[in-house]
């Protein structure tokens, strides 16, 4: 049985696409480090990843967003003061609420889909 892709699935993969060739345009154009560059190809193969359902795309995007979560409240607290990525945080956790939903654990393969009531037999 083929999988079904969610849609909110088929958006995340998209825009995951999106921002790691746009990352990977700017770390290399404006030569910031290593570690803008890994993160831009993560989100390229993440994307990929989850756009073909695959299950450590599942993982991966999970720990990607903790990853910006725990950066953003870095660059909050230490770096930047008072400014905040509302946005970034917000997606963030949207992101990883939505990975554990039911519909895109069952895509993924980590839960089983619910049984199908059988049609009782009158006698």
């Amino acid at each position: 049985m083929k999988k079904k892709r969610p849609i909110g699935i088929s958006i995340i993969a998209v825009l995951m696409l999106l921002n790691g060739i746009l990352t990977l345009i700017n770390g290399v154009g404006f030569q910031a480090g290593t570690v803008v560059i890994v993160f831009g190809a993560a989100a390229i193969l993440l994307g990929i990843g989850l756009w073909f359902l695959l299950s450590i795309a599942w993982i991966g995007t999970i720990l990607l967003q903790v990853a910006t979560l725990g950066y953003a409240l870095y660059d909050w607290l230490i770096v930047q003061g008072p400014e905040i990525d509302v946005i970034g945080i917000a997606l963030a956790v949207l992101i990883i609420f939505y990975m554990f939903s039911k519909e895109v654990l069952i895509a993924f393969g980590r839960r089983e889909p619910d049984p199908e009531p059988a049609d009782e037999i009158e006698a």
